[in-house]
């Protein structure tokens, strides 16, 4: 019989993620500087995740507010959401997309390590529900700073 550590995996889900993020910060280095600070942050933040995995938590409440700060941020620059759009826009942006699009694996690869026993603190969840928005909301706005026209779905 296959066994599956699910914790193991969502680790390296991690390390999958922060990959992504690490070459957003190497791109962002060129393109938008400003953002570059930010983005390793979160890349902290997530090994803080992958050690409370282990429950020791690390990852506390105010990552996540500092993700909802950030977000709110961004918001009032590049509005609110106006329909569905495709990934992409900048190299950047782009690559922040693949880094939701992993994050949002991470969340459902910790939703099996909960639904196996494992006790997960409600906090992971928390920040990564509210990191997959942040990075969404972040994509737009580096497209919005690099004059990036993103592409609806469905053109109105």
């Amino acid at each position: 019989m296959l066994k599956i550590n699910y914790v193991i995996e969502a680790k390296g889900v991690i390390d999958e993620l922060n990959c992504h993020l690490g070459k957003a910060a190497a791109i962002a280095k060129i393109d938008l500087p400003e953002v570059v600070e930010e983005i390793i942050e979160i890349q902290r933040n997530n090994f803080m995740v992958s050690y409370s995995l282990n429950n020791e938590t690390k990852i506390k409440r105010e990552k996540v507010d500092f993700l909802e700060t950030k977000e709110e941020e961004y918001r009032k620059i590049v509005g609110g959401f106006t329909g569905f759009i495709l990934q992409g826009g900048s190299l950047l942006g782009a690559e922040i997309h693949i880094a939701r699009a992993v994050n949002r694996r991470l969340f459902r690869q910790v939703t099996y390590c909960s639904a196996t026993g494992i006790d997960i603190d409600s906090v992971i969840f928390d920040y990564l529900n509210k990191l997959s928005s942040y990075l969404f909301t972040l994509s737009k706005y580096i497209n919005h700073r690099l004059g990036v026209e993103e592409i609806k779905v469905y053109e109105d």
